[in-house]
């Protein structure tokens, strides 16, 4: 009944005055307020600015990286040289898996090969004997052992030397023998004119008859035995010259072929050196773990003797002792990769370094490659500070290539510009080419 008695006053003229009249005071600060908050945003449009980044992936090494040892083939590791953390140079063997082959008596023979000069003479395998077992190098070392034993059986027993020095021998023989009969010749010649002479006085008095024939006779007798034993003279004499002839041709081929067997012997040699250097090689490729470069070695998976190591897995790591610049590598996808330029910024959160407990890394973008790979990626290099500082203060110790995500910040744009792009795209595309 209460409720009823109330419905008349409420539809009352007066009332409906009151409900549907609003305060003007209301209306008008209402306004204000809402024309207050649409400028503000308005102008938060324009004022407020945040950055837009391009995502990456990132690497960050020295400009002198750590290198893998890398096994080239499969088996049990056989011999540890050298323990984690140590220094080692360049061609030290770390480590040598299991194989027919002792290490040292490869070694030996890579020593003796070094120290051998052919040239000079010096071959020898004198460090190589006894008890050598070489595996994979043995059939090059059975080639070097017969070469160099032709060598020294060429240079020690002098064959041909001596034969040389025997027709030597004999052709001074001759020479004397030849000065001799030249001697010989010259009295000859000068009987022979005597007796010429004499049996031209004994002709002109004979003439005269003054002597007998017998006479005449006898110096006529004279005179050719005279003549006969010149011409017996150059005889032995001319004989004894294509001796002479003969023993220096023989002397010419035997230091020809002196020579052509030392050529023959010292190619042998030379070839057999090489086998056995590339022999070498080929074991230290296969069984042998060695160092790259100058560094400090890392253990990584393998670290014991006996362990089996399989062809192609990473055995250690050597990290370079030079203190290098620090640089990141980025991979910027094809899309937004146009934005990216040299000097913009770029945070790096690491994979191994939570981000909101350790903060990120800055660098700037140094250059960007011109061309794309083969994975549709842009490559672009980072500049890094030296210590590796994160921005909530803590140094980052680079051991090895380190990964992440980079954010390349490519410019500040405002809210609003973000909305005019759009419509800017638009109306370019829609109104202002129609």
């Amino acid at each position: 009944m209460e409720e009823n008695d109330l419905l008349p006053e409420l539809r009352s003229d007066e009332m409906q005055d009151i409900l549907t009249t609003p305060p003007k005071a209301l209306v008008r600060w209402g306004t204000t307020i809402v024309l207050v908050i649409v400028g503000l945003l308005i102008v938060g449009c324009f004022v407020v600015r945040y950055p837009e980044v391009v995502d990456c992936k990132v690497t960050i090494t020295t400009t002198n990286p750590p290198t893998w040892v890398v096994a080239k083939s499969t088996g049990k590791i056989k011999q540890l040289y050298t323990r984690d953390k140590q220094k080692v140079r360049r061609g030290d063997i770390i480590a040598v898996l299991d194989n027919t082959a002792d290490t040292q008596s490869i070694l030996a023979l890579e020593r003796s090969l070094d120290a051998m000069n052919i040239t000079e003479g010096a071959v020898t395998l004198t460090d190589l004997e006894g008890g050598m077992a070489l595996g994979d190098v043995q059939t090059a070392y059975t080639t070097l052992q017969k070469a160099v034993t032709a060598f020294h059986n060429f240079t020690h027993r002098n064959v041909y030397d001596k034969r040389i020095a025997t027709e030597k021998a004999q052709l001074n023989s001759y020479d004397k023998y030849v000065s001799s009969m030249q001697k010989q010749q010259d009295i000859s010649s000068r009987q022979q004119a005597i007796a010429s002479d004499q049996y031209g006085r004994e002709d002109e008095i004979y003439s005269k008859g003054l002597i007998s024939k017998q006479e005449m006779e006898d110096a006529k007798m004279a005179m050719l035995n005279r003549r006969l034993a010149s011409e017996q003279i150059n005889t032995s004499l001319h004989d004894a010259e294509v001796e002479m002839a003969e023993i220096r041709h023989i002397i010419g081929e035997l230091e020809v072929q002196k020579e052509q067997e030392r050529r023959a012997v010292v190619a042998d040699l030379a070839t057999a050196i090489d086998q056995a250097r590339t022999a070498i090689e080929e074991w230290k490729q296969k069984y042998a773990l060695i160092s790259p470069m100058d560094g400090t070695l890392t253990y990584n998976d393998y670290w014991k003797v006996n362990q089996n190591v399989t062809e192609g897995s990473k055995v250690f790591s050597i990290v370079s002792n030079t203190s290098d610049s620090i640089i990141a590598k980025i991979k910027i996808p094809l899309e937004g990769a146009g934005k990216v330029q040299p000097g913009q910024r770029v945070n790096i959160r690491l994979d191994g370094y939570p981000y909101l407990e350790y903060g990120f890394l800055t660098g700037k973008v140094v250059s960007l490659s011109t061309m794309y790979s083969d994975t549709g990626e842009y490559t672009a290099t980072v500049s890094l500070p030296t210590p590796l500082r994160t921005s909530y203060h803590y140094d980052i110790i680079i051991g090895g290539d380190l990964s992440g995500v980079a954010e390349v910040i490519t410019q500040d744009i405002s809210l609003a510009e973000r909305l005019i792009h759009p419509l800017r795209y638009i109306y370019d595309r829609n109104i202002r080419h129609h």
